[in-house]
């Protein structure tokens, strides 16, 4: 799908209604950065939408719920400050693993919309054969991978103080 929607949105937006340059990349105009950006993003907003209306559903019928909506509150005031915050982990959880697979997903926009990148260095990588710079590929996504899941894994506590708690 990746591939289909990088099309989809360069004959829309830049060929028919002509707002946004259709590839490439010139100097520091950010108008080249919507398109890959959007083709790279509505990849995984129907997961993440999912995931938190399943969380949100889950946390529901809680007690603390149940409390502000007895206090009065508005409904934008309990969803927004208490139960977003309290089902924030498994949205957490799947907004990681998404950050990481799109380095390894990037091979594909890179190459519609004309962008050099980690993901064609390691595919031009493998058709030369050249296997140090595969193993610094994959090393540097590794990497990358991790530290991101690492970030992810500290903002549970900012979210969640029970984790804060058990450490």
């Amino acid at each position: 799908p990746v591939f289909w929607i990088g099309l989809l949105l360069i004959w829309i937006l830049s060929l028919q209604f002509r707002w946004l340059p259709p590839s490439g990349y010139e100097g520091g105009d950010l108008r080249y950065l919507i398109l890959p950006a959007l083709t790279l993003g509505l990849r995984s907003v129907a997961l993440i939408t999912r995931i938190t209306r399943a969380a949100l559903v889950d946390i529901d019928s809680s007690e603390f719920l149940r409390t502000a909506r007895a206090k009065g509150l508005a409904p934008i005031a309990i969803y927004g400050k208490h139960a977003l915050k309290n089902a924030a982990l498994p949205i957490l959880t799947v907004i990681g693993l998404d950050l990481g697979s799109y380095l390894s997903g990037s091979v594909l926009t890179e190459k519609v919309f004309g962008w050099p990148g980690i993901g064609m260095l390691t595919v031009d990588a493998i058709m030369a054969r050249d296997t140090a710079l595969i193993n610094a590929c994959v090393v540097f996504m590794a990497g990358i991978f991790v530290l991101v899941n690492l970030g992810i894994d500290l903002l549970y506590g900012v979210f969640d103080p029970r984790v804060r708690r058990s450490s």
